[in-house]
């Protein structure tokens, strides 16, 4: 889009100079061949004699002096100019405006579009005291550690979403790299989910997902206990945006968000 704009901004002046220079070519064209006119009736007029020559011209002219041109009426070259330039102004100011609109078109769409958040929360509906558990078990296959959470998303635009994908691992960590890595994440839910607006409307704009994240080993001394994910949504644009959410789990069981890693709570 901007290179068509640049090529349109060029483009209109270098036609409009153009222009004014065919236009003066054929001016000059014109006053040429009306000269050459006048010559040739000139040479098919009859001579005349030098008393009639005398009669009707009764002062002599001096021989040396030149006869006046026509060029005055062709355009200076500074005119040619001032036209291009100010063809150049308007191209320009045209193209500034076509910029506002866009700009002024996606302010709007940014106002307007849904925007949804996304959090865990524990499903302390899972336990008779109503409090955080971690289990922790080993068989088979190894040490896991798991939680029941909630996944709440929550739409805070204007429009209606349709959350299209949601993702989350968790794991035990020593570290975490500054973007999340979402290559071995698990699906909470494979479904379409749709978000109303918060205003108020037919659909809800709020939608719990409960779910069970389980994760490889137990947590050591030197390790954290994350649980990070990912809702990818679609607007009534039709433009999809992402969003993160990243938690720890303290000691005493309970969720934290992640401090120091904002790409792991960020929206798009």
């Amino acid at each position: 889009m901007k290179l068509l704009i640049l090529l349109v901004v060029c483009a209109v002046p270098f036609a409009a100079y153009q222009a004014q220079s065919a236009r003066s070519e054929n001016s000059r064209a014109h006053h040429a061949e009306k000269r050459t006119n006048q010559t040739n009736n000139g040479l098919n007029s009859p001579v005349p004699s030098p008393i009639q020559e005398a009669s009707n011209n009764p002062k002599a002219e001096n021989p040396n002096q030149t006869v006046p041109s026509n060029s005055s009426n062709d355009s200076p070259r500074w005119v040619e100019f001032v036209n291009a330039f100010s063809t150049l102004v308007v191209a320009v100011f045209t193209a500034l405006l076509f910029i506002g609109v866009i700009a002024q078109r996606r302010t709007s769409k940014s106002i307007e579009r849904a925007w949804v958040m996304a959090e865990i929360r524990h499903d302390s509906d899972k336990w008779a005291d109503r409090k955080p558990h971690v289990l922790e078990g080993s068989g088979t296959e190894g040490e896991s550690t798991a939680i029941y959470a909630v996944l709440v998303c929550a739409n805070a635009g204007k429009t209606p979403a349709w959350i299209e994908e949601t993702v989350a691992k968790f794991e035990m960590v020593k570290s975490l790299p500054n973007k999340p890595n979402f290559e071995s994440a698990k699906y909470v839910e494979r479904s379409t989910i749709p978000l109303g607006m918060a205003e108020g409307g037919a659909v809800p704009h709020t939608q719990e997902i409960p779910w069970v994240p389980v994760a490889e080993g137990h947590q050591r001394a030197d390790e954290m206990a994350v649980i990070y994910g990912r809702v990818t949504y679609r607007d009534i644009f039709g433009k999809k945006h992402r969003t993160t959410f990243g938690y720890k789990i303290r000691p005493d069981g309970r969720l934290e968000r992640l401090e120091g890693h904002p790409k792991y709570n960020h929206s798009t």
